[in-house]
C-alpha cells in the first residue's frame, strides 16, 4: 500500500523537456542574462508546500482569507504523493477517487508547486500575482524578479499540472505549448505602468508538470521565450550580476507583494495588507515586529505567527522583515532606488533533515516539533477543519481561470 510523502523524503522529477518559442518582439537588453535550463528538479515535501503555500496566498483575495488557503492546502498535495518511491515523484492510487473537481483543483496545485520550485531552481527570488500588474485580459500565473542589475525586468510564468487516471499516458508537452503562446507570449516585450515607473517583462515560461495515478514517474516540460543573440558592450552585460548572485537587484513591487503573502501566511495582516498599500499608495507605512514571536531555527533568527493558535508552521527570516521595515518607511520612489534584501545563506536554504525547509526569499516552512505541543487543535485536525471552511473558495479561485488551457 502507498505511503503519503514523509517531510524529509527528497523527490526528483528527471528528463525535463524544454523548448524555445519566438523570441521577444522588443530589444532584450545585454544586461539581462536568461538562465540555463533545468533537466531534472530534487526537493523535499516542505520545499514544495512551501512553494504550494505562496502560491496559493498571492491571489487578490482578503488577506486572510487567501492566508487560509495557502496554509491549509499545502499538505494536501503531500498527502497524494507516495513516499515509497526512492527517487522519482509518483503519485498515489487514492488519487482516482477524487472527484471531478477534486483532481482539477490538485492538479492545479501540482503544477503551481512545481513551477515555483523550477523558478526558483533557476535563480528567481520573489514573485507576484500577474494581476497586480495586468488587471484585465488573458495572463500568465506570475511574474518573477528578473536576473538582471536593472530594476525594471522581471519575467512572466504561467504553471500547467495534470493528473490523470492509472495507466494512461501522461501528455503534458501540447499543453504547455499552447499555454505559452496563449497566455505569455501576448506579454513579452510590453511594459506596464505601475505606481513608480513601469514594468518590463523581458522574458517568459510556461511550466508544466504531469503525473499519473497509483504509478509512474511524474513528466516536466517547459517552454519559453527564444533567446536572441545580444552583444553585450564592456558597459552592457559583462560582469553584471546574474543567476545566484545575492548582489543582484531585483523589482521592488513585485518583492514587496511577495513578502505581502509571505506575511499573510505567517499570520500577520496587519504587515500584509501595510505592504500592499504601500506598492497601491507609494506613500510610507510602518511594518509592526510586534506582530511576530520570534524563534531560532537552522541556528537564525525567525519570525513566527504570535497566536500559537494560528500558527501554521511558517515563518520568515527576520534579517528581511527588518529591511523591509527600513525600506517602508520611505516613500516608493525612493525606496525603488536603494538595495533590497539580505540574501539567506546558502547553508540556510539548502535541504536539511529536520523535516522543515527555507525557500530563497526567506519563508520557512517549520518542522512539526515546533508547534505540534503548542495550544489550539493537534496539526491535523487544526488542518482538516480549516481546509473544510476554505475549499469553497479554492474552487471558485480554481474555475476563475487558475489553471487555464
Amino acid at each position: 500500500m502507498a505511503t503519503p510523502w514523509q517531510s524529509t523524503t527528497v523527490k526528483d522529477i528527471h528528463g525535463i523537456g524544454h523548448g524555445y518559442q519566438a523570441p521577444s518582439p522588443a530589444p532584450v537588453p545585454a544586461t539581462f542574462k536568461v538562465p540555463a535550463p533545468q533537466t531534472s528538479l530534487s526537493f523535499t515535501a516542505a520545499q514544495l508546500q512551501g512553494s504550494m503555500a505562496i502560491a496559493m496566498v498571492l491571489s487578490h483575495a482578503g488577506t486572510t482569507r487567501s492566508a487560509s488557503v495557502g496554509a491549509n492546502t499545502a499538505d494536501f498535495l503531500a498527502d497524494f504523493i507516495d513516499d515509497l518511491p526512492p527517487i522519482d515523484l509518483e503519485m498515489v492510487k487514492d488519487v482516482e477517487v477524487l472527484s471531478d473537481v477534486g483532481r482539477t483543483f490538485l492538479s492545479s496545485l501540482f503544477g503551481a508547486a512545481i513551477a515555483d520550485q523550477y523558478m526558483l531552481a533557476l535563480g528567481y527570488r520573489y514573485r507576484c500575482n500577474s494581476r497586480e500588474v495586468i488587471a484585465a485580459g488573458v495572463a500568465g500565473d506570475y511574474l518573477y524578479d528578473g536576473l538582471s542589475a536593472v530594476n525594471s525586468y522581471v519575467v512572466m510564468a504561467e504553471a500547467k499540472g495534470s493528473i490523470v487516471s492509472s495507466g494512461r499516458k501522461v501528455l503534458i508537452a501540447g499543453t504547455v505549448r499552447r499555454g505559452y503562446r496563449r497566455q505569455v507570449e501576448p506579454h513579452v516585450g510590453q511594459s506596464y505602468p505601475i505606481k513608480v515607473g513601469s514594468i518590463d517583462v523581458v522574458h517568459g515560461y510556461c511550466v508544466g508538470a504531469g503525473a499519473a495515478a497509483g504509478g509512474g514517474a511524474a513528466v516536466g516540460h517547459v517552454e519559453e521565450t527564444g533567446i536572441p543573440v545580444v552583444a553585450a558592450t564592456p558597459s552592457q552585460g559583462a560582469g553584471l550580476p546574474g543567476a545566484g548572485d545575492p548582489q543582484r537587484s531585483s523589482h521592488l513591487s513585485v518583492a514587496l507583494q511577495n513578502f505581502a503573502g509571505v506575511t499573510a501566511l505567517v499570520n500577520s495582516p496587519t504587515n500584509s495588507e501595510s505592504l500592499k498599500q504601500y506598492v497601491a499608495t507609494g506613500e510610507p507605512v510602518q511594518l509592526i515586529r510586534r506582530e511576530f514571536s520570534e524563534i531560532t531555527y537552522r541556528g537564525e533568527q525567525f519570525l513566527a505567527p504570535l497566536d500559537e493558535r494560528q500558527h501554521y508552521g511558517y515563518a520568515l527570516w527576520a534579517p528581511i522583515f527588518d529591511r523591509l521595515r527600513e525600506i517602508t518607511i520611505d516613500p516608493l520612489d525612493k525606496g525603488d532606488r536603494v538595495a533590497l534584501f539580505p540574501v539567506p545563506p546558502e547553508e540556510l536554504t539548502m535541504g536539511g533533515e529536520d523535516g522543515g525547509a527555507v525557500l530563497p526569499d526567506g519563508l520557512a516552512v517549520l518542522p512539526k516539533h515546533f508547534y505540534q505541543n503548542r495550544s489550539g487543535p493537534e496539526p491535523e485536525r487544526r488542518f482538516k477543519l480549516k481546509f473544510a471552511k476554505s475549499f469553497d473558495y479554492a474552487m471558485k479561485y480554481v474555475k476563475r481561470g487558475f489553471d487555464q488551457v
